[in-house]
């Protein structure tokens, strides 16, 4: 996961020299006429404080013009999984296709900084777990069902343990939108396929990737038994 979302980041650096340099013609301006506020693209940015004049520095702007969201440690009501969001998180109730016919899954969403993150779960059945053989069948099928279900397709998967419980990181490239893609992390325990994933833009600034790799890598677990409880 830090790979994939790192390549996302070494585009976005490359694009945003020159935005930079534009920044710091600004932040010359400012020490003489006061004012560092500026328009690069479709943002508006601010000078690095630390880099301006004494009187600029109560602005506390940061150079990429984005508010840094006020995160917070989410448990839900049966404390069985935490992860760090930047907001407070709203519940809600889905369906999703599985090989044994629709199954609900509970989400808990929240957006900002211009991404969208989703933490949840999937009941699984007995009957889904004993036609899928084999932890790494269960993992792939979550996958593909994850990005089946959000309109795209996995382009990238990589095998790893959170808390010891076999899990999957995956990057997803969506049919239908051609500026945004998704990264998940996907976890499986004894009756549930517990997923974090986060939508966000193919061009993402670095703090829309460190927010993305915080989210996904926060995901923990009490203990297993507790994980795997139904």
């Amino acid at each position: 996961m830090n790979d994939t979302l790192r390549t996302v980041a070494d585009s976005q650096r490359r694009r945003t020299v020159a935005q930079r340099v534009g920044v710091l013609t600004v932040i010359m301006s400012a020490m003489c006429a006061g004012s560092v506020t500026c328009t690069v693209g479709q943002h508006t940015r601010h000078a690095n404080p630390a880099a301006a004049p004494q009187a600029l520095m109560a602005m506390g702007s940061s150079i990429d013009g984005e508010n840094a969201p006020e995160w917070i440690a989410f448990e839900p009501a049966n404390h069985d999984f935490s992860i760090a969001m930047p907001a407070a998180p709203v519940e809600v109730d889905d369906v999703v296709a599985t090989p044994i016919g629709d199954q609900p899954v509970t989400r808990f969403t929240a957006s900002s900084n211009g991404c969208d993150f989703d933490v949840g779960y999937l009941q699984r059945s007995a009957n889904v777990l004993a036609r899928l053989v084999g932890e790494e069948a269960i993992l792939k099928s979550a996958c593909d069902g994850t990005a089946s279900h959000m309109g795209g397709w996995v382009v990238n998967r990589a095998a790893l343990t959170v808390d010891d419980l076999p899990a999957s990181d995956i990057q997803i490239r969506l049919k239908d939108d051609a500026v945004h893609l998704a990264n998940a992390r996907l976890v499986i325990t004894e009756h549930r396929i517990y997923h974090a994933i986060v939508r966000m833009p193919m061009d993402a600034s670095p703090s829309q990737v460190a927010g993305a790799q915080r989210f996904l890598e926060s995901l923990h677990f009490a203990t297993r038994t507790t994980a795997a409880s139904p």
